[in-house]
């Protein structure tokens, strides 16, 4: 929308009122829906979409969209984001009595899973009570990698602390979106940009790879 202001017509449909996250606060929510608001993305929220089998058989193209508040739209080309579920096919049939409803596994405070010696489960797939972000997940590996070094010189451990406040950049296009650091401040399009939205933080993860980033 961005780039072809005038080329197509964008809904965007969501069984929720909010977009994001309810751990981001009011001025996030309103701030992302002001800025597709002024990208002419058309909102539908508050329904879900019941005929995606429909929708897949028909490769995802030239459909009728119906929700369960009966709203029909014929359109040209159909975008699921329907977010992920956590993969448990590596640990379900071990470590199945140690998940939660969700299929997360239950960690004690090292993130160690309870009553399993020496296995730990980092990021989406443990129940610490964080929301599920790669920044996070990354932390909670060099925690993990910190302690398993304390623990191999016969030191104790750290207990984990647990991240309540949110960080979250959420981008609209290459130049706009909105932020939420810590203290709970929001942020708009030029800082949504500059840390995310020109590179989408690739630089940082070679970075950290210890690897050069090819050139265009």
């Amino acid at each position: 929308m961005e780039d072809y202001p005038d080329k197509a017509d964008v809904y965007l449909i969501h069984p929720r009122e909010t977009l994001v996250n309810d751990e981001v606060n009011e001025s996030f929510q309103s701030t992302i829906k002001d800025k597709l608001t002024s990208l002419r993305v058309n909102m539908v929220l508050g329904e879900r979409v019941v005929n995606m089998d429909e929708v897949k058989e028909k490769g995802f193209q030239n459909v009728m969209l119906v929700t369960d508040k009966g709203t029909q739209m014929k359109v040209d080309l159909v975008i699921p984001c329907t977010g992920l579920k956590v993969n448990t096919e590596a640990y379900k049939n071990s470590l199945g009595d140690k998940m939660n409803r969700l299929g997360r596994l239950n960690v004690d405070e090292f993130l160690q899973v309870k009553d399993v010696p020496d296995v730990y489960a980092i990021g989406d797939c443990n129940d610490v009570p964080e929301i599920k972000l790669a920044h996070g997940a990354q932390t909670q590996g060099n925690y993990v990698a910190d302690n398993l070094k304390l623990k191999h010189e016969g030191k104790d451990m750290k207990p984990y602390n647990v991240n309540k406040s949110v960080f979250m950049v959420l981008c609209c296009g290459r130049s706009g979106g909105a932020a939420q650091v810590w203290r709970g401040w929001v942020l708009g399009d030029w800082f949504a940009s500059k840390i995310k939205g020109q590179s989408v933080f690739t630089p940082m993860q070679w970075k950290n790879m210890g690897q050069k980033m090819p050139e265009d």
